[in-house]
């Protein structure tokens, strides 16, 4: 019979540490959400699909939606088709392929707001996890077009 005793001490203090920088990380993120969703801009964050992959409370309600509705949906579908302009599409997955930044204006029709002309600054995210995004902020520019 062979009996072996194993020291766990160091293992619990990883796990321990493990679990604090878990906190950490989570307690950054919802700060960080939190600075975003004060924003009332609309603000949408999208993959190279042009999927959402997040955007702002402001987002939602301009654009009369949901996080579950929106969140992995094409942009182009949200809002009955409000982001199916062809043109804006191909600039918007050119980004991906020249970064940097670009400033659009657009007519949009905004259920919340009727038809405005809104300016479009769309901006390449640093890479997470090998994952390219691109961020996308409106600002209505007039009243609204008849």
């Amino acid at each position: 019979m062979v009996i072996t005793f194993i020291d766990i001490d160091e293992l619990k203090k990883v796990q321990a540490e493990q679990e604090n920088l878990t906190r950490e990380l989570y307690a950054a993120r919802e700060y960080a959400e939190g600075i975003v969703n004060t924003i009332e801009e609309p603000l949408v964050v999208l993959d190279r699909d042009l999927k959402i992959i997040s955007a702002n409370h402001s987002f939602y309600r301009i654009f009369n939606t949901t996080q579950t509705r929106a969140v992995g949906r094409l942009l182009r579908t949200i809002d009955h088709y409000t982001w199916d302009d062809p043109e804006l599409l191909s600039k918007m997955k050119g980004m991906f392929e020249g970064g940097g930044a670009l400033e659009i204006e657009r007519p949009l029709m905004m259920p919340l707001l009727g038809k405005r002309t809104v300016r479009l600054y769309i901006k390449m995210l640093p890479s997470i996890n090998h994952a390219d995004m691109v961020l996308v902020m409106m600002r209505t520019m007039d009243a609204p077009i008849k």
